[in-house]
């Protein structure tokens, strides 16, 4: 029997209003005869059984590459789900419905994991599962509330009722196992699902299927899991499990910065949302620390806890982490586990505190082989102070490797694989566009990311070792294991060395890729190349020494401690010349200059702070488009030096920013910003912020003259704009024309602002001007039908006021303000002035306190308002 019911109420279920609770979808391509499925597996299981509730599991049995009785069981719905992925080889698997393979390390499936969980689903899920022995039927069921919109026609419905583990007294298959997790027994209806399409937000479905139980299944161990996917990209926005899973939250950081003797209490809370009791017992789990450091429940001082949380309610639980003397890092994991699951799942959450020494990092990445020694040796010879961590826990820290955090990273990889992943390439990406330092050491680092079969092997750590490395691979396994340090370089010269026999010597040849690197090592005898060093300058300013071998390679301690002290030597000296005005550092004061400037004004670059501590000209307290202008008067002979104190005083400026509806072409809506009676402008900055109806599409300047130089970006859901000149600036003929795009989301009016307009280095005006437009349909934008003149607000005022009026067809306008006398304090007149809602606003800086009447005329009415200035 099939019921599906639409119901128009929130009550249901419980979670009504309450932010739905995210549940990431992990699918597999599996086979009982497959070698690979069995090696990978572990992993796995390990991911889900310590995550349940963060993550459920629906696995599909494959007809290749033999036996399978858990394929035979139920062939139509498992080709349906393989083929729907266009799986050609098992095991692949699928996290949220993107297809990445073959199972890999568990951080990696850990991390993919929580990518997934970052993202909120609109719609709440709930399955059901009960067994009625009189019967002997199955009931699957599932409710869905979309607590917001649902949007999509490809959306699709699926439940599938799966056995959490199929246990066979002897493997039915070839490749050894026995025990099989979260297999595939049936989806309703049917591998394809049901479409549900888009969802209006409150909309609730119910879908309930029956069916009789068949002989192989353990009617004990069976749950019904439910997922809403999008065949559009096969994306899963949301799943659930009928059986019971724990819940861990915390508000606290689960990544500290420690210090020495100190006391951190972390606290946790398990809500039991379920009808029934559930028993748990927490335990702190694998735990590394120092020596004398404890980590323990405050309830009991121990690294266990057992809890009863009665339906509905909610536990608690706290641990301390005490830091003694030493120096060092500590994690574990807090693992809640399901004392009334029969498998032992739980949920966990993971922390992470470390101890910042000095402003050295060193990454050990060896794989776990201990050689990280021979750096900390080193380092501690030339009394040079140092934080560490383990690969595994730099995913925790990413935030902190900063170059305001640490001069140098040492990345020691040893004879390991992968060198880099493709969170590593991330997190040192950004670290050395900074400005940091990095030492990187190892025997097959360019062969791992060169190399078809290396671990390394993806386009983002090519585009590292080329661009942040400055290095070109050249081959494996020179030949050579002995090296010679270039002469005269100030990490090379005079060093000499073989590399010993620690394991088996592969070093990579290099080359540089620019010639900006230059060689710090030679192999003996031979000008190839074993070690290059970076200065990297303009724009990142960052500095990068990379040796093809590791330190570990060589048996004498005084030669391990001289490239390291030389390599640190390298990374603390500075060479640069200061020049005030020469942003990149090239020698030269020139366009290029400015143009940076404009860039970082308009959110296309950041600074260095290099950069910016030359980029002031004005010498005054901030960084402007006026600082671009004066490069551009000095590169022009205007002025003949710099730093160049600018007079305002001489040079006020003014100007009437305008807003308004150009059109829509079909595609885009258009609106353009104009400035009329414009006096002394050299530079100006602000930014356009727009309704979340309106997506922008592109931007074009027009009008710029040919000396000018202008630079638009979009950043933080604003376009941000600047323009210098050597001259005075012809506003009037200077416009910024901006294209948007409809959105999904839907409004009557959608509005474009004039933010933080700052002419020269003069106070920003925050609100410079405003536009509204209503949108009757997507391609017919509509205007007010009246000429209205709204009333000023504030008002009374002292010295600024903002004048609203709408227009509703394009007219000549004309503004007039009278005082009492009936005398003329101010005029202006716009040709053909734009349809819409627009602001004036009116600074009357130089008139006295009193009454002003404020006129406005469209040539076939006069509107009229009278204003209060209080001063």
């Amino acid at each position: 029997m099939n019921k599906w019911i639409i119901l128009l109420t929130l009550l249901a279920f419980g979670f009504a209003g309450a932010a739905p609770r995210k549940v990431v979808l992990f699918e597999q391509a599996t086979n009982a005869s497959c070698g690979p499925c069995a090696a990978s597996n572990p992993r796995v299981q390990q991911l889900i059984s310590q995550n349940f509730g963060k993550i459920v599991g629906v696995r599909y049995h494959a007809w290749w590459p033999g036996t399978d009785p858990m394929y035979t069981h139920n062939t139509t719905d498992n080709r349906s789900r393989i083929q729907y992925y266009g799986v050609s080889g098992v095991p692949t698997y699928m996290i949220d419905g993107s297809n990445y393979g073959v199972p890999g390390s568990l951080d990696a499936m850990t991390t993919q994991m929580n990518e997934r969980l970052s993202v909120p689903s609109p719609v709440a899920l709930e399955a059901f599962y009960h067994y009625d022995p009189e019967s002997d039927t199955v009931t699957v069921a599932v409710s869905l509330i979309a607590e917001e919109a649902l949007i999509g026609e490809n959306m699709v419905l699926h439940l599938a009722l799966i056995e959490r583990m199929v246990v066979f007294a002897t493997p039915p298959g070839s490749n050894g196992e026995s025990e099989f997790g979260d297999v595939m027994r049936r989806m309703y209806p049917s591998g394809e699902g049901l479409t549900i399409g888009s969802l209006d937000a409150g909309t609730e479905l119910f879908y309930e299927y029956k069916a009789r139980k068949h002989r192989d299944w353990n009617i004990n161990d069976l749950a019904a899991v439910a997922f809403v996917q999008n065949n559009a990209n096969k994306e899963i926005i949301n799943a659930a499990i009928s059986f019971p899973t724990i819940k861990v939250e915390t508000s606290d950081p689960m990544v500290d910065l420690l210090e020495l003797n100190n006391s951190y209490v972390k606290n946790y809370q398990l809500p039991n949302n379920y009808d029934d009791t559930v028993r748990v017992t927490l335990f702190i789990a694998d735990l590394d620390l120092p020596q004398d450091w404890s980590v323990s429940f405050l309830e009991n001082r121990s690294d266990e806890l057992s809890l009863t949380i009665l339906p509905g309610e909610s536990a608690e639980a706290a641990i301390e982490i005490v830091t003694g003397n030493e120096a060092g890092t500590v994690t574990y994991k807090l693992f809640a586990k399901n004392e009334d699951d029969p498998h032992g799942y739980g949920n966990s959450l993971d922390y992470f505190g470390f101890m910042q020494s000095g402003d050295v990092l060193l990454v050990d990445n060896d794989g776990g082989a201990n050689y990280q020694l021979y750096y900390t040796g080193a380092l501690n010879a030339i009394h040079r102070a140092y934080t560490y961590v383990e690969h595994g826990n730099l995913k925790y820290i990413s935030d902190n490797v900063r170059a305001e955090n640490f001069k140098t990273v040492i990345w020691h990889v040893g004879w390991s694989s992968p060198v880099l992943t493709p969170a590593d390439v991330e997190i040192l990406t950004a670290y050395l566009q900074e400005g940091g330092s990095l030492l990187i050491t190892g025997q097959d680092i360019g062969w791992d990311i060169f190399n078809n079969d290396g671990a390394s092997n993806f386009q983002e750590a090519k585009d590292f070792y080329t661009n942040f490395l400055d290095a070109v691979y050249v081959r494996d396994a020179s030949g050579i294991n002995s090296y010679t340090g270039v002469p005269d370089d100030i990490i090379g010269d005079g060093i000499a060395f073989p590399l010993n026999g620690i394991y088996t010597k592969y070093p990579d040849e290099l080359d540089s890729h620019s010639a900006l690197s230059q060689p710090v090592f030679y192999f003996e005898g031979t000008e190839r190349i074993g070690g290059l060093r970076l200065d990297a300058g303009f724009p990142t300013f960052h500095k990068a020494v990379y040796l093809g071998f590791s330190l570990e390679q060589i048996s004498d301690p005084a030669i391990r401690q001289s490239i390291m002290a030389r390599s640190l030597a390298f990374f603390d000296s500075l060479t640069l010349e200061f020049i005030t005005g020469d942003i990149n550092f090239d020698g030269v004061i020139e366009a290029a200059d400015a143009a940076h400037i404009l860039n970082s004004r308009a959110a296309l670059e950041n600074l260095h702070p290099y950069s910016a501590e030359v980029a002031n000209v004005s010498a005054d307290s901030t960084i402007s488009a006026l600082d671009a202008a004066l490069i551009l008067q000095y590169e022009a002979k205007i002025i003949t030096e710099l730093p160049y104190a600018f007079d305002a005083e001489s040079y006020p400026a003014a100007t009437s920013p305008l807003l308004h509806y150009k059109g829509f072409d079909g595609e885009k809506h258009i609106v353009e910003m104009q400035f009329n009676d414009s006096q002394n402008i050299f530079a100006l900055e602000g930014r356009l912020e727009f309704s979340p109806a309106l997506e922008y599409a592109g931007a074009l300047w027009n009008g710029l003259a040919e000396s000018s130089l202008a630079s638009y970006g979009f950043a933080e859901s604003a376009i941000h704009f600047a323009v210098a000149a050597p001259e005075i600036i012809n506003l009037d003929e200077l416009s910024l024309q901006v294209h948007f795009k409809m959105t999904e989301i839907r409004e009557d009016s959608v509005s474009v602002s004039l933010k933080k307009l700052r002419l020269n280095e003069e106070a920003s005006l925050d609100d410079a001007a405003h536009l509204n437009f209503v949108i009757s349909s997507l391609e017919n934008p509509g205007f007010p039908g009246a000429f209205e003149l709204k009333a000023l607000y504030p008002n009374p005022f002292n010295p600024m006021t903002t004048l609203t009026y709408v227009l509703p067809a394009v007219s000549d306008l004309t503004l007039q303000i009278y005082n009492l006398r009936g005398a003329l304090v101010e005029s202006k007149d716009w040709k053909n002035h734009p349809a819409g809602e627009f602001s004036y606003k009116w600074n009357a800086a130089g008139l006295p306190s009193g009454i002003y009447l404020i006129r406005l005329s469209n040539g076939h009415s006069v509107k009229s308002v009278k204003a209060i200035l209080l001063k």
